[in-house]
């Protein structure tokens, strides 16, 4: 355990850089960075419910609601992300119809 893990200001600060990153990765579509994070914020939100919340102060309280609106905003991203992919496989799935080849099917 790190001497911080029920800082709330500590966890805050790393799911701000945190999620910042995700933010990034999902822009470029980073699969390897996406997976590494999602087990990163995994184990930030377990030390975030496990941090005494009775002191937090105005700023931990207006940090916290910031970084539920980044990861709202990934999410869209998310969402974004994997409509143009299903987009892009749909539009090839089309053409190689098209063109002799098979169809695939997407789900989602």
């Amino acid at each position: 355990m790190e001497a911080n893990e029920f800082d709330l200001s500590a966890v805050l600060g790393e799911l701000d850089l945190l999620l910042a990153a995700e933010s990034e990765a999902l822009r470029k579509l980073d699969h390897g960075t996406l997976d590494e994070l999602t087990s990163q914020k995994l184990d930030l939100l377990d030390r975030l419910a496990r941090v005494d919340r009775s002191t937090a102060s105005r700023e931990d309280v207006a940090r916290l609601g910031h970084a539920r609106e980044l990861a709202f905003q990934n999410q869209l991203l998310l969402v974004n992300a994997r409509e143009l992919v299903r987009g892009v496989l749909h539009l090839s799935a089309s053409n190689r119809v098209g063109n002799g080849g098979t169809l695939l099917e997407i789900r989602g």
